[in-house]
């Protein structure tokens, strides 16, 4: 699999959901998931900011980051409930 560059990956260091789409996110999620317990893949999650919106909001969630990017996962904090 072709790779970018370090260089080119900055432009993926970002958030791209903003509060209008996380607000239906939000409520797809409270729909399907109305305890807030499920599990989630975030594939291409890089710098793992969904993921921890995700956690930080529902506190029973837990989910996995996958990138091919060690650059970009290197950046996620730390969080029992994230791999």
């Amino acid at each position: 699999m072709k790779q970018l560059e370090d260089s080119q990956l900055e432009t993926f260091d970002t958030e791209y959901v903003n509060d209008k789409r996380w607000q239906i996110i939000k409520e797809q999620i409270e729909r399907d998931f109305p305890e807030g317990d499920f599990t989630f893949l975030d594939v291409g999650g890089g710098n793992g900011l969904f993921a921890d919106r995700l956690l930080s909001n529902y506190p029973k969630s837990r989910g996995t980051v996958l990138d091919n990017s060690e650059l970009l996962l290197s950046k996620n904090k730390s969080n029992s409930r994230k791999i």
